[in-house]
């Protein structure tokens, strides 16, 4: 049996090259920000325990392992 209907096609819209581009570079730059972000919780406890003594950073770190 044969149809007269015309054939449904998608349609994409026309995104710039560049577009693209600037997107990739910002998914990028944001992952390495996150990635360094968390390299510095590793140096909470020096900087607490120079701030504020040691009791301080014992507990800091204590209720940061619980959390």
């Amino acid at each position: 049996m044969a149809t007269t209907d015309a054939p449904l096609t998608a349609t994409r819209p026309a995104v710039p090259a560049r577009a693209g581009r600037s997107v990739v570079w910002a998914l990028i730059a944001a992952s390495l920000a996150v990635k360094s972000a968390g390299f510095s919780w590793d140096f909470l406890g020096y900087y607490v325990a120079t701030a504020h003594g040691t009791t301080a950073a014992g507990a800091s770190m204590t209720l940061f392992g619980v959390g």
